[in-house]
């Protein structure tokens, strides 16, 4: 059964490459090599099920592959890629991609009891849309090719689509009381995902993940990136943080308008005992970190890969967590909200980064 199992998703997958290759295969130029496309990061994480790539992506495996090869498993397809160097070169080219100097201007997710931010006030959230339907998800822009999010958000979502500079759902053009506007947000076609290798959704750990979109984004006053804790001045720990975002309210399924709330961190045992109490079967690792706030202002389920962010000392915004498990009781039990916690996770990302 195994062995026809595979015979056959091997036939699907030559029938499928064999839509998108072309004639003639490519000559390697540069620094790339004829590697297997298994070993090639941009192609991830569906390497071999081309049905689920972007436009863009299918079209630069058109001016990538150079060899199929036959093995007693079925065809291998190779692409022109560089090959993998060492992680401590990768995590300084993702620093140098990384704007440290002007990222989180200082000027959720569910928000329950939540205030409407302000036009222009967070402009690195994100919204994750699938190619059918409404915005499953929430993220953050890190650079201009990049959006920091959970990696449960693409367990049943087919995500297409990231939104930026969003603000009111309800109109096309966003306008603040003293009648500035924004310009109309973005929406950029994702290149592809990449999740955390380690996910486990039984055990909901390691819930983080990236999305390269397929063009950059534009900056303007409502598309900025956030900064990550990149660096010991970004790593200081604060008292009050924020989460933000556009999901279900105590009285509706979904707010218009993006809303913010104040929380504080709780210890990650005093957080266990507190989740204990509905869930027994709750368990917090050291790479999450748990946040509550008063009156029922905690984060609800919907704007999951959210941020939970706080000012740094160098006065701009970091984001410390992504939104990543939290009680379905919004607004109605006060409970701590669990984050994906960002600082366990900077080599992981910054290895990830590419031009």
């Amino acid at each position: 059964m195994q062995s026809f199992t595979m015979l056959l998703s091997s036939t699907l997958l030559i029938t499928v490459f064999c839509q998108i290759a072309v004639a003639q295969f490519n000559q390697c130029k540069g620094s790339d090599s004829c590697i297997v496309i298994n070993d090639c990061a941009r192609f991830g994480p569906h390497f071999n099920d081309p049905s689920k790539w972007s436009v863009s992506l299918k079209n630069e495996f058109r001016s990538k592959v150079c060899k199929r090869e036959k093995t007693n498993k079925g065809n291998v397809y190779k692409v022109c890629c560089q090959q993998s160097v060492p992680e401590n070169n990768n995590r300084q080219r993702g620093l140098d991609l990384l704007d440290l100097e002007s990222c989180g201007a200082y000027s959720v997710d569910k928000i329950a009891f939540g205030h409407d931010a302000k036009l222009f006030q967070y402009p690195w959230m994100a919204l994750l849309k699938p190619r059918f339907g409404n915005f499953v998800c929430g993220g953050t822009l890190i650079n201009e090719r990049y959006v920091l999010t959970a990696a449960h958000c693409f367990k049943n979502n087919d995500v297409a689509i990231v939104r930026l500079g969003e603000f009111n759902l309800s109109s096309d053009i966003d306008c603040d009381k003293h009648g500035e506007c924004a310009p109309a947000p973005q929406d950029i076609p994702i290149e592809r995902a990449i999740l955390h290798e380690s996910y486990s959704a039984r055990r909901k750990v390691n819930d983080i993940a990236l999305i390269r979109l397929a063009q950059k984004a534009s900056y303007n006053d409502n598309v900025q990136p956030i900064c990550l804790p990149a660096t010991p001045a970004m790593r200081t720990k604060q008292t009050v943080y924020f989460v933000a975002g556009w999901g279900r309210t105590e009285t509706a399924l979904y707010s218009d308008k993006l809303q913010y709330t104040m929380l504080n961190i709780l210890p990650n045992e005093q957080c266990s005992q507190q989740l204990l109490k509905v869930d027994p079967y709750t368990k917090i690792y050291d790479s999450q970190m748990c946040a509550i706030g008063r009156n029922l202002t905690d984060n609800c389920t919907g704007d999951s890969g959210g941020p939970l962010k706080a000012v740094s000392i160098n006065a701009r915004f970091v984001q410390y967590g992504v939104v990543s498990v939290g009680l379905r009781s919004c607004g109605r039990q006060s409970a701590p909200g669990v984050y994906t916690r960002v600082e366990s996770y900077m080599d992981w990302i910054l290895n990830h980064l590419e031009e």
